[in-house]
């Protein structure tokens, strides 16, 4: 094929393949460089993310731990008014025996 050219048209179309080439490799870099891009800021959206996510569960769990102590307090009242309640109600009728029947019961 380059034997009836002479050498300067030889160059010529060898720079114009090397110069094809180096377009494409260009490009093809140019895309990877913005897939790489898009894959940084796909994972450092990602990262905010699972921070975010961490601090919602962090803070859920402080208030469950909240709400925890909160009912435990509520439920230690509440049986201690139970017990208080009981032992009332169980002298009123120990009283209220006594009057009717006039004996004391044990």
């Amino acid at each position: 094929m380059f034997t009836s050219l002479n050498w300067s048209k030889r160059y010529v179309i060898v720079a114009i393949r090397i110069n094809g080439h180096m377009h494409t490799i260009l490009r093809h870099t140019k895309d990877q460089n913005k897939k790489v891009a898009n894959l940084k800021h796909n994972q450092q959206m990602e990262k905010k993310k699972n921070a975010q996510l961490l601090e919602e569960v962090r803070r859920r769990e402080d208030n469950m731990t909240d709400n925890s102590q909160h009912l435990q307090s509520f439920m230690d009242d509440g049986l201690l008014k139970y017990f208080s309640l009981r032992q009332v109600g169980t002298r009123n009728i120990l009283v209220w025996v006594y009057r009717i029947t006039g004996m004391l019961v044990f």
